[in-house]
């Protein structure tokens, strides 16, 4: 979980997606693999970018940094 007043990164916001906003709502199964998938495409170059608040609905307009 990030500190308050820390900014998100990609890799901070992917797990905080997974753990508290997905999963009330999917089966234990697709959890593991929401987790599989956000270790498994984690890499130094992007885990520690900063993340600039995209959402599916501005998505084609989204960058990070």
């Amino acid at each position: 979980m990030r500190r308050a007043g820390s900014s998100w990164t990609v890799e901070s916001w992917l797990t905080h997606w997974v753990e508290n906003i997905a999963a009330p709502f999917v089966r234990e199964n697709t959890i593991a693999g929401y987790r599989v998938a956000v270790k498994s495409t984690s890499s130094p170059a992007w885990a520690s970018t900063a993340w600039n608040g995209c959402n599916p609905s501005t998505w084609s307009g989204c960058t990070c940094g």
